[in-house]
């Protein structure tokens, strides 16, 4: 009769154990996307390719001094890094699918943005309509985006159509 009851009592001690443990802090409510934040501009890498070479090889193909050549592809580098300057800007997602972009802490704009399931494609909506970004890197504290572009233009005014094709890659860290 005792060995019923030490069996007994083992088999409560041991289903109580297992009930307690599993009644921990499990609902932590709904995961929080590791967009949501404030995101500062922290580097940028642009490229630009003339019918897929960079612009002084595009240039030297044509004939053009290497020398005058690269200080070309220098000049429309810094020209659209420039335009480009994201010094001192931040991006501020929500939980609740706004944004703002701000210089200087100043709101600059504003809208909405969508962050596909897998985490490779942001789009964000403002009063300009929507833009489309590949999402490199997306962690808890660095954030890599991307922007392509083709067009056809005569680059070198010689009447040929050439793909001119940009890509700007922006890092931000929380």
């Amino acid at each position: 009769m005792q060995n019923k009851f030490r069996f007994l009592f083992i088999i409560c001690a041991a289903a109580s154990l297992a009930f307690l443990s599993s009644c921990g802090e499990d609902d932590d409510g709904p995961a929080i996307s590791p967009i949501v934040g404030t995101w500062n501009f922290s580097d940028s890498e642009l490229s630009i390719l003339v019918d897929n070479k960079s612009i002084s090889q595009f240039l030297i193909s044509t004939g053009v001094d290497p020398l005058e050549a690269a200080a070309a592809e220098s000049f429309y580098k810094a020209f659209l890094e420039d335009a480009l300057d994201l010094q001192g800007t931040s991006f501020v997602f929500n939980a609740d699918g706004t944004y703002s972009v701000r210089e200087n802490g100043t709101v600059q704009e504003s809208g909405t943005y969508q962050l596909n399931s897998n985490n490779t494609k942001l789009t964000i909506t403002s009063s300009e309509g929507p833009q489309e970004f590949d999402v490199e890197e997306l962690t808890n504290n660095k954030m890599s985006l991307s922007f392509s572009e083709e067009e056809m233009e005569d680059f070198n005014e010689d009447g040929t159509l050439n793909t001119i094709a940009i890509k700007i890659q922006i890092d931000f860290v929380k």
